[in-house]
């Protein structure tokens, strides 16, 4: 961040600053932050939000691991990202027996955006022209390495998963057309659900072009009402 300007409120209970103007990546950029009695939500002690016209490079740059995703992404859209940390819970509290699995613990980090304006160059059915618009919500747990990743991009996707410290430790499951179910795969990355169009050489291109170095394939079972292959349809 730079040339950061605005009001900064602090008492002994905590301190906000709302809607600094920063900048961010060159461009110019929102910063709210708020700790202690100041942030909105009562069971959280830290918050931060983030809003402005990023391009996918100045995000994917905070997280190194997804710098191969760089040649697949252009333009620019409009993202709000919001952080939060919770207060501290004793160790059993919230728990009990059999419950599913909650929102995590730790501190999390939010990116919302219509993605207008950024172009996905993947093979489909990921593939989208910049003027279109695909809602993306993204949550991460952190630290990652214990933390959890919850995708959805509009009702096209849905991506859960445990990212582990390594990409073999990692465990997700990607759901196309609908929920995943809950249970994820004992290492890698199972693929489920149905999709209009598949490019499944354009994918086995991807998936080479990791060196074998990325995230392992547990399993797939997609439905695709039409497979492609280079320009033509089957």
């Amino acid at each position: 961040f730079g040339e950061a300007s605005g009001r900064l409120r602090f008492t002994r209970e905590g301190f906000s600053a709302d809607a600094l103007g920063v900048r961010f990546d060159g461009q110019p950029a929102s910063l709210s932050l708020a700790a202690g009695r100041f942030c909105a939500e009562p069971a959280h002690v830290f918050e931060a939000s983030l809003s402005g016209s990023f391009s996918p490079d100045s995000l994917l740059a905070l997280r190194p691991e997804l710098h191969w995703l760089e040649p697949y992404l252009a333009g620019r859209s409009a993202c709000a990202l919001d952080f939060h940390v919770p207060a501290p819970v004793a160790a059993d509290a919230g728990a009990s027996a059999g419950s599913r699995p909650v929102e995590a613990s730790g501190p999390q980090l939010r990116v919302r955006s219509d993605l207008a304006g950024t172009e996905l160059r993947l093979p489909a059915p990921l593939r989208k022209a910049a003027l279109d618009a695909l809602p993306l919500d993204l949550r991460i747990g952190m630290p990652l390495a214990d933390g959890s990743i919850d995708l959805r991009l509009g009702q096209l996707l849905r991506l859960v998963a445990r990212p582990g410290a390594s990409a073999s430790q990692f465990r997700g499951l990607a759901a196309f057309g609908g929920e995943p179910p809950f249970d994820l795969p004992e290492r890698g990355l199972a693929v489920r659900g149905s999709a209009s169009v598949l490019d499944a050489p354009a994918w086995i291109a991807v998936a080479s072009a990791g060196g074998g170095q990325g995230v392992a394939l547990d399993n797939i079972d997609l439905v695709a009402g039409q497979l492609r292959i280079g320009e033509r349809g089957l």
